[in-house]
């Protein structure tokens, strides 16, 4: 097995990961690193506002969260 550098190198020129060259299995992101990749930008921008304002923003969001699952699991009237 070659050192990591040499292997990162050997994958970057192959065009695929480091683990596919040790296992010969493509990587699955687990659904955690997924949803955090989606919603990288968004967490890099929370993290620099104050907190009164970061308060807000999550009231807001589970206010509008609360919404969507009441709309997702409220009988259909007809």
């Amino acid at each position: 097995m070659p050192p990591a550098d040499t292997a990162v190198k050997i994958a970057s020129a192959l065009g695929v990961s480091v683990e596919y060259l040790v296992t010969g299995k493509e990587y699955q992101q687990s659904a955690g690193v997924s949803m955090y990749l989606k919603f990288r930008e968004v967490l890099d921008d929370l993290t620099v506002l104050p907190s009164e304002l970061l308060d807000s923003i999550k009231a807001m969001i589970k206010t509008a969260a609360s919404n969507e699952r009441k709309k997702t699991t409220s009988p259909v009237n007809n």
